[in-house]
């Protein structure tokens, strides 16, 4: 009413030319259907807030910094990357804390439920050996964005950022470089070579680029975190998103109920280059996940993994559930932990009995417009999946 009066004016509010100024999505969307009755600076977003982090952070100003976004609007984001898990733990706790002395308490607190995140980036480099050193090379995307801004970067190791398509050849350039100045006596020191692309990086407009690395046969690791679709430029269809998820260029209507097509069988594809290691895992197995980099690492040659990473954001679930959601993925036979190796598949976990699909897909808001029959495909297409693999993987 407020933004109304100031657009039209009242018998005691004169009327203006011009609104200025942010405020919550009640004060943007009145600014949004005003705009032409009134002028206005711009239509903000919800505030946003990305801190990043090392050992030596304060948790008690971390949390403070967070907290003076998360404050403004039930759904700000505010977004804490650290290399340090005990930064992270006592970033949390630092949170609770000082939340209790806020007189916006139950703003802040659904704000940092359903999109705060504490981000610690160690997962893949953990693996290293000690004095091992790496080369990470990054494609666009959600890591890339909120791990590196121009000049500053959360990574220790080296890092390079390159475009959404050619991570894989970026890595694969830099790891022959120092094959032949290691051969020259130029370089003493060991690296290992890290490429981590998203789904949409790595299946669609970069699949050229990793299918080149491994047909070369770089001795290097690429890692793709898969969040089912394009989250990084406004969550769009990817290769490897499902059938039935909605995204902004697959809408879930009354007819139509999101993307019609199944995920690419990439594990599979990756396989046929004949590579010496890939593998599945899935952030909610993280000791599978951490032992399978691991392996990946010490293999010469090229080694593929595919990690199932959940985003909040795209698949509508508060970020604290991230880690459940990836385990209820596998749980319920929509995805699976394998591996590739010598030639030969194995499948590491073969459920006798799998969880309800049905729950897992209730749990996310891009799957809400499903009726029973695409709920039926789904289970039809998880059984056919795992009967070929029990038949052609299980000996």
């Amino acid at each position: 009413q407020a933004v109304a009066a100031l657009a039209y004016g009242t018998e005691s509010i004169p009327r203006v030319d011009k609104i200025v100024g942010p405020g919550n999505i009640y004060v943007a969307t009145a600014k949004r259907l005003l705009y032409g009755v009134v002028d206005i600076d711009m239509i903000a977003g919800p505030s946003e807030i990305l801190v990043l982090a090392d050992h030596t952070a304060n948790p008690v100003y971390l949390a403070a910094d967070l907290l003076s976004q998360a404050e403004h609007d039930r759904l700000a984001s505010a977004i804490l990357i650290t290399t340090d898990r005990l930064v992270a733990e006592r970033t949390a706790a630092e949170l609770s804390r000082q939340a209790e002395k806020l007189s916006r308490k139950e703003i802040l607190t659904e704000s940092l439920a359903r999109f705060g995140a504490g981000i610690v980036c160690r997962a893949m480099t953990r693996a290293l050996d000690e004095g091992d050193k790496a080369v990470i090379c990054n494609a666009t995307g959600c890591l890339e964005v909120s791990s590196f801004l121009y000049p500053y970067t959360a990574w220790e190791d080296s890092y390079i950022h390159s475009a959404f398509e050619n991570a894989a050849a970026t890595c694969g350039g830099v790891e022959a470089a120092y094959r032949f100045l290691k051969r020259r006596g130029s370089v003493e020191d060991s690296f290992k070579f890290l490429a981590i692309g998203g789904d949409g990086g790595t299946y669609d407009i970069g699949f050229q680029s990793l299918s080149g690395a491994m047909e070369r046969g770089h001795d290097l690791t690429y890692v793709c975190y898969d969040n089912e679709a394009y989250m990084n430029t406004g969550v769009q269809k990817s290769g490897l998103t499902p059938y039935g998820m909605k995204t902004t260029n697959t809408p879930s209507g009354s007819r139509i109920h999101g993307s019609q097509s199944s995920k690419k069988r990439m594990f599979e594809i990756v396989a046929a280059h004949g590579i010496p290691y890939a593998a599945t895992a899935s952030l909610g197995y993280p000791e599978d996940y951490l032992a399978k980099v691991e392996k990946a690492m010490n293999t010469d040659g090229t080694s593929y993994i595919h990690v199932m990473a959940p985003c909040p954001t795209g698949w509508g679930t508060a970020s604290d559930v991230t880690v459940d959601i990836g385990k209820e993925a596998v749980d319920c036979g929509l995805w699976y932990l394998a591996e590739f190796e010598n030639g030969r598949f194995t499948i590491n976990r073969d459920p006798k009995e799998f969880s309800s699909v049905e729950d897992y897909l209730k749990k996310q808001s891009r799957f809400t417009n499903l009726d029973d029959h695409d709920l039926e495909r789904i289970i039809a297409e998880r059984d056919a999946t795992w009967q070929r693999i029990r038949n052609d993987w299980v000996k």
